[in-house]
């Protein structure tokens, strides 16, 4: 599975109060572990930069025909953008 394209993360604009973080996917996705996939996402945003771990489920990104984990996804990465500074590493399962 190409996991760029089951988890439309890279080139996403996220809307948070601080303003639009724009990511981009800096490491080719891969399984860590036996159901772990691991994203390095950047976020910038003018001259600020972040860095994130993802570390989402293969299982549940490969039955996300609806998009739900997709979406509960993004929210968690969201909330991360909003209430963290930093860098920082994100499981969402």
């Amino acid at each position: 599975m190409n996991y760029l394209d089951a988890l439309r993360i890279n080139g996403k604009v996220f809307e948070t109060v601080s303003g639009k973080w724009q990511a981009e996917v800096t490491n080719t996705p891969k399984q860590e572990h036996s159901d772990k996939i691991l994203y390095e996402v950047r976020f910038r945003q003018d001259s600020q930069q972040r860095d994130l771990r993802l570390f989402i489920s293969d299982a549940g990104i490969h039955h996300d025909a609806r998009r739900y984990y997709e979406r509960r996804i993004f929210d968690s990465v969201k909330q991360w953008l909003d209430l963290e500074s930093g860098d920082g590493e994100l499981e969402v399962f």
